[in-house]
């Protein structure tokens, strides 16, 4: 499953590549490449994170799960982002309060949890970038809780898929209706209706495993249907 990768970390983390303290620069001379297939259990609700991750390609979703299975995408890790919740677990030394799964192929660098925590008590530089991105990653969860909580479906639905094609930089999503209910935390079967009403509109076109937008300017009629 693992495999070791040669994508220089320095490309999607400028930030941190500029950092000239020492502690920092010996602590990452022991990042460790990797290469972690799709649909690898990254982390269960209640492990403990023994290592510091660089994501440098793929996906990795931070989800929720309740009693009855139904889940509730968290966030969705992107290359030359970092992981709120495991910044949160080293710093308190507590339990990973998620889920997280690769969702395709991922390349990564990775650090042992003692010593990215020996670096941060050692590096202001490295302290101040933490934490500055745990500020922002915060308040990306509020909003993201405040979408859930009070955003009609339809509307997250919308902007769910405008997010989406504009991390894709294209035309074409692949995934599936159960994979946009479980984004939104909703059924199958309601996502399918939404996602057919929007079809119906003009604004996409669904195909099996992948929804395409319906022409050019299908998005920014996507981008006015969930500003309403």
């Amino acid at each position: 499953m693992f495999k070791t990768t040669s994508v220089d970390w320095r490309q999607h983390y400028p930030q941190l590549a500029s950092i000239s303290d020492p502690a920092w620069i010996e602590a990452s001379q022991r990042l460790e490449p990797v290469t972690v297939s799709g649909g690898t259990q990254a982390y269960i609700a209640g492990d403990k994170c023994k290592q510091f991750m660089l994501l440098l390609s793929g996906t990795i979703r931070v989800f929720a799960s309740g009693r009855g299975g139904r889940e509730i995408v968290l966030h969705r890790m992107q290359p030359g982002e970092f992981c709120i919740l495991s910044l949160v677990s080293f710093l308190q030394d507590s339990c990973f309060p998620a889920n997280a799964i690769t969702e395709n192929q991922v390349q990564a660098r990775v650090m042992d949890h003692t010593t990215f925590i020996r670096a941060m008590k050692k590096s202001p530089a490295l302290n101040d970038i933490m934490v500055k991105e745990l500020s922002t990653r915060f308040t990306e969860v509020i909003n993201r809780v405040q979408e859930l909580a009070f955003e009609p479906l339809g509307i997250r639905m919308t902007n769910l898929l405008c997010r989406r094609f504009r991390e894709e930089n294209g035309v074409t999503i692949e995934i599936t209706h159960s994979q946009l209910a479980q984004e939104l935390g909703t059924t199958r079967e309601v996502a399918s209706r939404m996602l057919k009403d929007l079809e119906r509109g003009s604004y996409i076109k669904l195909s099996r495993g992948r929804v395409d937008l319906h022409d050019n300017e299908a998005i920014e009629r996507m981008y006015q249907l969930g500003e309403r």
